[in-house]
């Protein structure tokens, strides 16, 4: 049995000192140039082993480890602005995954006319279709990428496997049968991650893309960079499209970013947008259903506490300034802020028959604040709209 995990060496960067210049591996050699401003320093890989895939891994804390870049030739270097005062760089290097041919999957993705793009439709009968024949929609695909293989995307049918899970527990290593709770923890966590998921977008009106990343815990700049020039190496943009403008579209949970992060995206080159970008001015239904119930305003990071605590019940109708990744069965759902088509929420909303969409307007804000604690009546449909008492 091939072993798929192997730390090659480990190097520790003080900044204020040039302890550490290189290190060796039994099959590789790891050096570190030094920059004029002591928070910058270039990391080179030589002489690495073919038939291997090869991540540089980093730390601040020896215990949290992240992906910063990959290479699957004899070489690799990788240009490291954290900083910080001190950082901990680890190469290992890993077998390719063994992952079943399918037509399920594919490791390439064609904007625009690609079979796997999805997209939801302003209409109540089959809300999943694709490619999409209205430039006004927004479509999708969505996409794993292996913690044991940092070097390939996968791309899944999302009209035949709409959620990671189904396209993640029947392919990918290390994922096959898990149960609901396992395939989260995971995913969604940084401890014991084993893959990281996210979508791709495509707005044919704008003519522009988007890339994002699912997870509960916060990814670091470095990571998000180092993986979305990974997805979008994977995205073929024909003519005349190959000039096309693409953008990093944070997640609620991914996007809390200080200065230091954004400094960092900047310095990749990658620009950032909202759902808002892309959203025509007034309301977004994400899913049709009709509902009434206690309206409850929750604070989206007090979601999963307050329905534990039985101050939101699954027989109320959800108010909150923004949607997490995951959100516990209530009977609509109303968000002051945008979020994606494609999310987990979104769909099984949609399953469901759940109401669910996004209030733009200050003064409809303003209302239902005001209305918190009382019964609503929801529809989410053409002529959709709202009774209070």
């Amino acid at each position: 049995m091939h072993q798929r995990f192997h730390q090659r060496n480990l190097l520790t960067l003080p900044f204020a000192m040039a302890a550490i210049a290189s290190a060796w591996a039994q099959d590789g050699q790891l050096t570190i140039q030094r920059h004029a401003d002591p928070s910058y320093v270039t990391l080179n890989a030589e002489a690495l082993p073919g038939g291997r895939n090869h991540a540089l891994w980093f730390s601040e804390d020896m215990q949290h480890w992240y992906p910063a870049a990959s290479a699957q030739g004899s070489s690799l270097e990788y240009l490291d602005q954290g900083g910080v005062d001190e950082r901990f760089f680890a190469l290992r290097s890993q077998l390719p995954a063994e992952v079943e041919p399918s037509e399920d999957w594919k490791d390439q993705v064609t904007l625009d006319e690609d079979p796997f793009w999805v997209s939801f439709k302003a209409t109540d009968q089959d809300p999943f279709l694709g490619p999409p024949t209205d430039e006004k929609e927004t479509a999708w695909i969505k996409f794993s990428i292996l913690m044991e293989d940092l070097s390939r995307v996968y791309f899944q049918n999302g009209k035949a496997l709409p959620f990671h899970y189904d396209f993640g527990t029947r392919y990918l290593p290390r994922l096959k049968d898990l149960s609901y709770l396992e395939f989260d923890a995971g995913t969604l966590y940084r401890s014991g991650q084993k893959a990281i998921l996210g979508s791709v977008f495509y707005s044919s009106k704008h003519q522009e893309y988007a890339i994002q990343f699912v997870g509960q815990d916060a990814l670091p700049a470095e990571t998000v960079a180092f993986l979305y020039h990974l997805v979008d190496a994977s995205i073929v943009k024909p003519e005349p499209l190959t000039q096309l403008k693409g953008f990093y579209m944070p997640t609620y949970e991914q996007s809390h970013l200080d200065p230091r992060a954004l400094h960092t995206l900047q310095q990749a080159d990658i620009s950032l947008a909202s759902p808002l970008r892309w959203e025509s001015p007034g309301d977004a239904v994400y899913a049709f259903g009709w509902a009434m119930g206690r309206l409850t305003y929750v604070h989206a990071d007090q979601i999963d506490q307050a329905y534990r605590d039985g101050e939101l019940k699954a027989t109320d109708i959800l108010l909150t300034d923004a949607v997490p990744a995951e959100v516990p069965r209530v009977a609509g759902l109303i968000t002051f802020s945008p979020t994606t088509p494609n999310s987990h929420v979104a769909i099984l909303s949609r399953n469901f028959g759940i109401p669910f969409y996004h209030e733009s307007h200050p003064v409809t804000q303003a209302e239902l604040q005001q209305s918190v604690g009382g019964t609503l009546m929801l529809r989410t449909t053409e002529g959709w709209g709202i009774n209070r008492s």
